[in-house]
């Protein structure tokens, strides 16, 4: 790949720039460490005429020359590099999905990387279920995933999914629901605030609703208990809530 134009000069000049104007001196010293290594990285592929080039194997580097312009706010550095590795790197991206959606998702620029990594976890969510750093991935993605209409995935398994990246979040708790006090169950409904309203429990089965949810019936607000169970006792009894 190679990024054309005037690539060392938007560096410097926006970032010196905020350097500058910046009297705080932690915060100067972390904008020059982040600089230093952006402008390591194009100062050693610097090429007569204006020309950055990456080689092939570097795409991890791109990425996190991607994640570091982000911070510096070089908004056309950024667009350049989503664009390039959505269109050229998308077999390197899956084999590195759990990285590539950490990466995207920790910022509110990336919003280009950000869908790649929703359609993609639409069309096969596994890939991000089954990630081995899926329980240290933020609130946001999960989020996103789980209220999409279009995920191809039972309910019960999302259910048990959020569950899943619901106890990494309290790492205190017990995997079995009967050891919880009330103060666990306050503590896992405040960290599942976001996602619980979002699960489609009226899609489950009545067997599903027996193992899956009725363990864990405090998480629930009571009228929404209330009707699920209704729903099973009597498929005819219309739910005071949805």
């Amino acid at each position: 790949m190679r990024w054309k134009g005037e690539a060392m000069n938007v560096v410097e000049g926006e970032v010196m720039n905020e350097i500058a104007g910046d009297d705080d001196h932690n915060r100067r010293e972390g904008r020059n460490e982040m600089l230093g290594g952006v402008k390591n990285k194009m100062k050693g592929e610097y090429i007569y005429g204006g020309i950055i080039s990456f080689d092939e194997q570097e795409t991890l580097e791109m990425l996190k020359v991607l994640d570091t312009a982000d911070q510096l706010h070089l908004q056309e550095l950024v667009d350049y590099l989503q664009k390039y590795l959505i269109e050229n790197k998308v077999e390197w991206m899956e084999q590195n999905f759990g990285l590539v959606c950490q990466t995207s998702f920790k910022s509110n620029s990336l919003l280009e990387l950000q869908q790649f990594c929703l359609d993609s976890m639409t069309k096969s969510p596994q890939k991000i279920f089954r990630s081995l750093d899926f329980t240290s991935f933020s609130e946001k993605p999960l989020v996103l995933l789980i209220k999409r209409d279009d995920l191809q995935m039972k309910e019960v398994e999302i259910w048990e999914h959020v569950l899943k990246w619901g106890l990494a979040q309290n790492p205190t708790l017990f995997l079995d629901p009967v050891t919880w006090t009330d103060e666990y169950f306050k503590m896992m409904k405040n960290t599942l605030r976001s996602c619980l309203p979002l699960v489609r429990f009226f899609s489950l089965s009545s067997v599903e609703f027996a193992q899956k949810v009725r363990p864990y019936k405090k998480l629930s607000e009571h009228q929404l208990y209330e009707d699920l169970l209704n729903s099973y006792l009597d498929p005819n009894i219309e739910p005071f809530t949805s």
